[in-house]
């Protein structure tokens, strides 16, 4: 197992940082290193959708892959049906209750603590799921080549209908993965989804591949692939209803690619809306979260009071 410094990272009143510790005999040296002057260094080296905005955990906090993992964590790096996941009780409920779920999806090179830390201040009753990726340490591409990643980055520089292949085929398995937590989890409702980075893109995809699993989405810092928006919705489909939300000036997923998205999937009825943050980079900002989180509190609320889902649907 390779190891890894700790790290956690710190919500201020200008953005995020991310605080590392390195070890040094007896004494540790704590850098700041701010996400908005990292943006722009390291854009050019960030072939994919996902910022490093923490490192990964110390191995006591992360479990060593499965063997469907190990098998999977191939040259496209795809995700299996089963991934590795944690799963809270939150609001002072208990897991073996009858919950609204809330699924977290990491960017790249991210791990699941990443969105824990992130989404610490949701406050509903929940059952709050957060998958893992699989590991990046076999990609050969960029300095990034550690944490865990829903694919390959080696897409997102080949051409716009593989990186939509890539993701759609990434968002199925994560689809497939989601409805049997709902088989096996007593849930109330449709699942919450929240995405950041890759983990948006996985969650916008979803929403359009399987508009009944879920009724609200929020993606962060992502984007619909053009090749994956249907020409038509189909007939009688459910439209989830999708809150975007991005930064101006984030050099990794472009604002006007969020816009673009938000805009085709307004044209074609999905009630979708896009906040947009003028100062935030491809990061997690501190108003930004705390608009998120109260409208994720909102739809928790919303879905305890709907019936319990079978996930058979």
């Amino acid at each position: 197992m390779r190891e890894f410094g700790s790290s956690e990272n710190r919500l201020t009143d200008k953005g995020l940082y991310s605080v590392k510790w390195k070890q040094h005999g007896r004494r540790a040296h704590m850098s700041h290193v701010k996400t908005k002057c990292l943006g722009y260094i390291l854009c050019t080296f960030l072939l994919c959708c996902g910022l490093h905005s923490a490192a990964a955990p110390s191995p006591s906090q992360v479990p060593a892959p499965t063997q469907a993992q190990s098998q999977n964590a191939g040259a496209d790096l795809m995700i299996s049906d089963s991934p590795y996941y944690i799963e809270r009780a939150i609001g002072g409920a208990k897991l073996e209750d009858p919950l609204p779920m809330l699924v977290l999806l990491h960017g790249r090179a991210d791990t699941p603590e990443v969105m824990l830390r992130a989404f610490a201040n949701v406050h509903a009753p929940a059952r709050l799921i957060v998958p893992r990726g699989v590991p990046l340490d076999s990609v050969p591409v960029g300095p990034f080549n550690h944490g865990f990643g829903w694919w390959s980055i080696h897409t997102r520089v080949a051409d716009e209908q593989s990186f939509g292949a890539a993701a759609a085929e990434a968002s199925r398995r994560m689809g497939v993965f989601i409805h049997r937590l709902l088989r096996e989890k007593p849930t109330l409702g449709k699942p919450v989804l929240v995405g950041f980075s890759q983990g948006a893109i996985i969650t916008y995809t979803i929403s359009v591949q399987e508009p009944d699993l879920l009724s609200i989405a929020f993606p962060l810092s992502g984007m619909l692939p053009l090749p994956l928006i249907p020409e038509a919705w189909p007939a009688g489909k459910p439209k989830p209803i999708i809150h975007a939300f991005h930064g101006v000036r984030d050099p990794v997923v472009r604002i006007d690619q969020d816009r673009e998205s938000v805009s085709r999937l307004k044209t074609l009825g999905v009630p979708a809306t896009l906040r947009e943050y003028p100062a935030l980079v491809h990061a997690f900002g501190p108003l930004e979260i705390i608009d998120v989180v109260r409208e994720v509190d909102e739809a928790l609320r919303h879905e305890a009071a709907s019936p319990r889902n079978s996930g058979n649907g």
